[in-house]
């Protein structure tokens, strides 16, 4: 574990981010404290998330598929997605892929959660979504509550893009943030 979150630290000094700029300030102090030495509340247990609800009935026949894309956005998850609930870009692509495979589906409907996350992979999730549109099916993206930055970057490319009445969504940009984390490093060891 001490190898990962030096990984993780590199990760978010030298990543490119499309993220809400209050997350990403939540992440660089998580991850100061666990530099430091510090576990803030996570237990360390092993999770996958689920990107792939069950097809669902839909009305007109054929079927709905509801993708969930929660989560700080990272290109293959590991101990950030299980740390924060993260999105991976490779687990979200295959549920996709395996969604848009379906001749019988209706409809995908991306239910999204996200504050948005690291640029890696997300220009190339986004085409994805984007080829994926039909006529004979459409795709929903929900921000179900949050689709910020690259979130909203991969919301937008679907047929039409709902936002719950308290929903936030919006600002495709990218960022960078430079944290002086040689304290908590030094306290490390």
């Amino acid at each position: 574990m001490p190898h990962e979150i030096d990984r993780i630290l590199g990760a978010v000094a030298n990543g490119i981010w499309l993220i809400e700029p209050g997350k990403a300030a939540e992440i660089v102090n998580f991850l100061a404290l666990r530099a430091g030495g510090h576990s803030p509340g996570w237990d360390g247990e092993e999770s996958e998330p689920s990107y792939a609800a069950a097809p669902v009935p839909a009305r007109s026949g054929g079927h709905v598929h509801v993708l969930r894309l929660h989560g700080t956005i990272t290109p293959r998850g590991g101990m950030m997605s299980r740390m924060s609930g993260g999105a991976s870009m490779e687990q979200f692509q295959r549920a996709f892929r395996e969604a848009a495979g379906d001749t019988a589906a209706r409809a995908i409907v991306l239910d999204v959660d996200s504050p948005g996350g690291m640029v890696d992979l997300v220009p190339e999730t986004a085409a994805m979504i984007r080829g994926a549109r039909r006529a004979e099916r459409s795709i929903i993206a929900v921000a179900n509550t949050v689709a910020a930055s690259a979130a909203y970057w991969l919301a937008s490319q679907a047929d039409e893009l709902v936002v719950t009445p308290s929903g936030v969504v919006g600002s495709i940009g990218v960022m960078t943030q430079r944290e002086n984390l040689l304290k908590a490093l030094e306290m490390k060891g």
